[in-house]
C-alpha cells in the first residue's frame, strides 16, 4: 500500500512541477510518469533506513525527495541519451548508494562485535572478517556515501558513476557466490550502473579507446 501511495504522491508532484516552473518543458503525462517512478525508487531505497521519520511523514518526504532529485538531474552537465529514463535510474543508484552507506555508518560495528541477526555461515564469516579489520567497514560506507552524493549531483555524476562501476561488479559477484538473498538489490544496482555508463559513453570512451592520431 505504501508503494502505491508513494507512486501517487510522485505522480502528482511530477505533474505539478512543470506547471509551477515554466522553464521545465515536459508533457504533463511524461512529468507524472517520471515523478511516480522517481518517488518509488526513492521510497524503495531510503524509506526504511531511518533517515526519514516513520509513517505518513516519512513516506511523503521520501517520495518528494525522489521527485526533486529527478528534476534536478534532467539538467545534466553531460547530456546523456534517453535523458528522462537516465534521470530516474540516477535517482535510484545515487540514493541506493547514499542510503546503504548511511545504514552501514549507523551500524558501524567495531572489531570483535557482530552484526545482529546474522545466521552462522560463509556470509557471516566474511562480514565478521571485514569488521575485524578495523577499517574496511568504515572505508566502504565512506566510499558509498561520497559516491552516492557524486552520482546525484549533475556536474559530478559521471565521476560518481565511474567510481560505482567496479564496486557493483564486485557486489554482484559477491552476492551471487555467497549471499543469494541480496541479488534482488545487487542486480538492479549493477544494471543501473551499466545503463549510466552506456548513456554517457561519449564521455567515457576516451578512457578506453585510444584517440586517433592527428593528421
Amino acid at each position: 500500500m505504501n508503494y502505491v501511495l508513494s507512486g501517487i504522491i510522485g505522480s502528482v508532484a511530477g505533474w505539478l512541477v512543470p506547471r509551477l516552473l515554466r522553464t521545465i518543458r515536459l508533457h504533463p503525462a511524461t512529468a507524472a510518469c517520471l515523478g511516480g517512478a522517481s518517488a518509488l525508487a526513492s521510497y524503495h531505497v531510503i524509506g526504511f533506513t531511518g533517515i526519514f521519520p516513520r509513517g505518513a511523514l516519512g513516506l511523503v518526504l521520501a517520495s518528494l525527495t525522489g521527485v526533486a532529485v529527478m528534476f534536478l538531474n534532467l539538467r545534466t552537465c553531460f547530456a546523456p541519451r534517453l535523458p528522462h529514463v537516465t534521470a530516474v535510474v540516477r535517482v535510484f543508484l545515487g540514493l541506493f548508494m547514499l542510503a546503504s552507506g548511511l545504514m552501514m555508518w549507523k551500524a558501524n560495528p567495531q572489531p570483535g562485535e557482530t552484526l545482529p541477526g546474522l545466521q552462522p555461515g560463509p556470509l557471516a564469516d566474511w562480514l565478521q572478517a571485514v569488521i575485524d579489520t578495523g577499517y574496511l567497514w568504515q572505508w566502504i560506507f565512506t566510499f558509498k556515501i561520497a559516491a552516492g552524493v557524486l552520482v546525484l549531483i549533475p556536474r559530478t555524476s559521471t565521476i560518481g558513476i565511474l567510481a560505482a562501476f567496479p564496486y557493483y561488479v564486485n557486489l554482484l559477484i559477491y552476492t551471487a557466490a555467497m549471499a543469494n538473498v541480496w541479488l534482488f538489490l545487487s542486480v538492479p544496482a549493477f544494471a543501473a550502473t551499466v545503463h549510466l555508463i552506456l548513456v554517457h559513453w561519449h564521455v567515457y570512451r576516451h578512457i578506453f579507446v585510444r584517440p586517433e592520431a592527428s593528421a
